[in-house]
């Protein structure tokens, strides 16, 4: 559907838009809606090709994390208002058992469960939603997700400097 070729000479001709691209794509990623469709190994791919077209790292990784820290808070706000609702609806209320468990857990472990949602592609576009549900108090979420997303952008840099030590190495 797409040629990668394409996508790899606009990252490299347009390299000085890699903190808006990566902030979209962050923010993409971590909110409920989108994420639940939108594979995390995008942003790797388009992070480390912004980062291998001169890119600084730096404002790659803070694009990550600010895109992925507002997909958070705006999952958190959408289990806020549409948490009520969406617990009515019968194929939820069908799951109502794993959907209390769940918010057991959550609020059992607090930030470290954002924490671990946040390093957990397969979970993260829903942690924020069900901390919500579960009525996580706002401002432990927010300070969770301050730091999650912080170690995980962090983490994001470290990742593709070994990339780059992997290209260079084959080069």
């Amino acid at each position: 559907m797409y040629d990668i070729h394409v996508i790899a000479n606009w990252i490299t001709l347009h390299s000085q838009f890699s903190f808006g691209v990566i902030l979209i794509i962050g923010f993409i990623e971590a909110f409920t809606i989108t994420g639940t469709f939108w594979s995390s190994f995008i942003l790797l791919i388009v992070a480390t090709s912004f980062h291998e077209s001169g890119s600084a790292l730096i404002y790659i990784c803070l694009g990550a994390g600010l895109g992925s820290f507002f997909g958070d808070n705006a999952s958190f706000l959408l289990g806020y208002f549409l948490g009520p609702k969406i617990k009515k609806i019968s194929i939820i209320k069908k799951r109502e058992k794993f959907l209390n468990k769940t918010e057991k857990t959550i609020l059992k472990y607090g930030w470290i469960a954002i924490i671990i949602g946040r390093f957990t592609p397969a979970i993260r576009p829903y942690v924020p939603f069900l901390a919500s549900i579960a009525k996580m108090r706002y401002h432990v979420f927010l300070n969770s997700a301050i730091l999650a997303c912080t170690l995980w952008s962090l983490t994001l840099g470290i990742i593709i400097i070994g990339i780059d030590k992997i290209i260079i190495y084959f080069n």
